[in-house]
């Protein structure tokens, strides 16, 4: 049954909302939520303020010899979401890359800017055992080339493995590894 619904929430969005209670002087609003989001494992957000989202759809679905669920295809993904018309909430969704079993739990972005054009993208993605680099190479904003930059991390398909990502001010990648083995 678990299999046969990816994209429904224990709560409606507007339930989640109005359960948080923001501290004085803030305000909370609904920004994106499911069917365009699911299951959400790591974010990043760009230059033109698109937020960059790893999904993990089969995110544990394995753990332990598992072998209730069936893998559902396509489902670990990195997704581009955008508000194009200024009104606060997302509105287009593009899909940067799909199939990346075991889930991604970590990205940093890495945008690639020429004379002020947008060129693509380079995306750091934790997916132990390896640590990914996926690249747009045309400015479409779908990764067209996959590379392993680092292999052999444990906690494949947990969060003890290779996640929190993040480009520094000096322009290096750091990460976290958890005590997968």
């Amino acid at each position: 049954l678990g299999a046969a619904l990816p994209g429904s929430a224990q709560e409606s969005p507007q339930a989640s909302l109005e359960s948080l209670r923001p501290a004085d002087g803030f305000e909370v609003t609904l920004w994106a939520h499911e069917p365009m989001v699911s299951n959400p494992t790591s974010i990043d957000i760009d230059s033109r303020g698109r937020v960059w989202i790893a999904e993990g759809l089969n995110y544990r679905l394995q753990a332990g010899g598992n072998n209730e669920f069936k893998r559902l295809p396509g489902a670990d993904r990195i997704k581009i979401l955008a508000d194009t018309d200024g009104d606060g909430r997302a509105d287009r969704m593009t899909v940067f890359a799909t199939d990346l079993f075991p889930p991604p739990l970590g990205l940093a972005v890495q945008e690639r800017w020429q004379g002020g054009v947008y060129r693509g993208a380079r995306v750091f993605v934790g997916n132990s055992p390896n640590l990914l680099v996926l690249e747009d190479t045309d400015g479409d904003d779908r990764a067209d080339r996959r590379t392993a930059l680092l292999t052999g991390f444990g906690g494949i398909d947990s969060d003890h493995g290779v996640h929190g990502m993040t480009l520094g001010p000096d322009g290096w990648l750091y990460f976290t590894q958890g005590d997968g083995r």
